[in-house]
């Protein structure tokens, strides 16, 4: 089985984090101490029992730790098998952004059966069993599951259409980066209206169809120029932008870096 539980480590030295990302999503749970946590532009102030989860689209910074800081950290793969619309709305907190979504969630009284259930997973991660994996793919949903439980307005109704057709969507990006699509064309192949496509994605990822295309391809570009030598003219092509200008142009809006500085940067 492919794994989706990429890494599980528990970290007890209070190690402060500059702005950065990862080409995967990440899940932060505080077991004990403090700290300040910003993604993008918003910020919280995070005690014991907070869980942060990053999606690989975030750029975040981790400061102010208090010296009794103590955390586990899930890395998980952006490419988690969808397969049915109930697995999809559980994990999709992982990557959707709905309006009033907070990336920080008070579970202090869920603490602990989130402790346990993480040392079980750094365990589980460590000794790399049999089914391993399968393992740790069902402890995984089993925390998002208490999430929900405990925030159930991250959790949309099943009888909802719109997550089957943004899931349509968000599958058919991370497969396909270089197909040329409009607007216009997807709505007409699903049978909606523009607008009533644009509002429906909007209302369950917190961006824009095309929007979603361009966060999709700049992760895909984060990952070249980190973990390549691969010319930036080929990136641009692979990752189906249209030329090395407005590449440099999106790039840069979105990281706050043009490509070589981040290149600079991350590069491996």
């Amino acid at each position: 089985m492919e794994s989706i539980v990429l890494s599980a480590e528990y970290h007890c030295q209070p190690t402060e984090r500059a702005d950065h990302y990862h080409d995967c999503h990440q899940i932060l749970y505080i077991a004990a101490g403090s700290a300040t946590i910003q993604v993008n532009e918003r910020i919280w102030q995070a005690g014991p029992g907070s869980l942060t989860v990053f999606s690989r689209y975030e750029h975040h910074r981790i400061t102010g730790c208090s010296p009794d800081y103590r955390r586990f950290i899930l890395d998980i793969s952006p490419q988690i098998p969808l397969s049915g619309e109930s697995r999809y709305r559980i994990f999709s907190l992982l990557f959707n952004r709905p309006e009033g979504f907070r990336n920080v969630l008070d579970m202090q009284e869920n603490s602990a059966d989130l402790q346990s259930l993480l040392t079980r997973m750094v365990e589980e991660k460590g000794q790399n069993g049999l089914l391993a994996e399968e393992m740790l793919t069902l402890q995984l949903q089993q925390l998002l599951i208490l999430v929900c439980r405990r925030f159930p307005e991250l959790l949309r109704s099943d009888r909802d259409p719109a997550f089957q057709t943004v899931y349509r969507i968000q599958s058919r990006f991370e497969k396909d980066l270089t197909a040329p699509v409009t607007l216009e064309q997807l709505a007409k192949e699903l049978d909606l209206s523009v607008s009533s496509l644009s509002h429906q994605f909007k209302r369950i990822t917190g961006t824009s169809v095309m929007g979603y295309l361009t966060s999709c391809r700049i992760a895909a570009a984060k990952k070249y120029l980190a973990g390549s030598h691969m010319p930036i003219g080929e990136i641009v092509e692979t990752c189906g932008f249209s030329d090395a200008s407005n590449f440099s142009r999106l790039f840069k809006k979105q990281t706050g870096c043009s490509p070589s500085a981040f290149r600079k940067t991350y590069q491996l």
